[in-house]
């Protein structure tokens, strides 16, 4: 079984019911072997919730937080269910190739956020321990800042978190997927990196699973033959 996490918030229910009525959901519901969840963040709640089929993950709902709303996901879902993989989707990913982008061209944003591109990686025979639409080799010091500017994120301390450390190539948080065995380890061992993502770091929550990658897998894990092929793509198309 697959885990399909529809990441949304209260103020993204447009998002999330287009999503809802595309083909691809359609598509997923249909078939046995996914399990959909709508992962909502309430800090109201002591402990994760579920609601029918909605997750809401005790945390702020705020975006200098995600990086513990997506360590709270994958940990519950390592705590109540058996997976193979865990897919997380954001609610508004149909969207994401029209709107401007101040880091990707519109030629880079068809090729990675297409509806084709989005199927082809929900819809797999078979899945890499972590997999995405869109692989970022790195980002410097600067674009972050500028990421973060854009975001209005303030208190962003790039150097104490990467200080000594390579910054990680990670899959953008639009669509990405991470193993059974990457997500338990994740929840054993990533709780400090992801309040450490929020304090210093905006809440990158797709820099978090990256990052994480590399301690679970290795460092230039880019160069593994099962991933260097995104990469070139990447590198070629953005």
């Amino acid at each position: 079984m697959n885990i399909i996490c529809i990441y949304t918030h209260a103020g993204d229910i447009d998002a999330l019911n287009k999503f809802k009525s595309s083909t691809i959901y359609k598509t997923i519901k249909e078939c046995n072997e996914f399990k959909i969840l709508e992962v909502f963040g309430n800090e109201i709640f002591n402990k994760p919730v579920y609601d029918g089929n909605k997750l809401i993950v005790d945390c702020e709902e705020e975006y200098s937080a995600l990086s513990v709303k997506t360590f709270k996901m994958i940990k519950s879902c390592v705590d109540n269910f058996d997976f193979d993989n865990i897919i997380k989707i954001d609610a508004n990913i149909l969207d994401y190739s029209k709107r401007k982008n101040l880091f990707l061209s519109k030629s880079c944003l068809r090729r990675f956020y297409s509806d084709h591109k989005i199927k082809s990686i929900i819809f797999q025979n078979s899945y890499k321990s972590y997999f995405g639409t869109h692989l970022i080799r790195y980002v410097s010091e600067e674009s972050f800042k500028i990421w973060a500017d854009n975001k209005n994120i303030k208190n962003i301390n790039y150097n104490k978190e990467f200080l000594g450390d390579d910054f990680p190539s990670f899959y953008t948080g639009k669509l990405y997927g991470l193993s059974y065995n990457f997500a338990k380890f994740i929840a054993k061992t990533g709780e400090y990196t992801a309040y450490n993502h929020k304090k210093n770091l905006g809440g990158a929550e797709d820099v978090f699973v990256g990052r994480m990658f590399s301690k679970f897998y290795r460092k230039d894990w880019i160069y593994d033959k099962d991933w260097v092929a995104d990469c070139i793509d990447s590198v070629q198309n953005c």
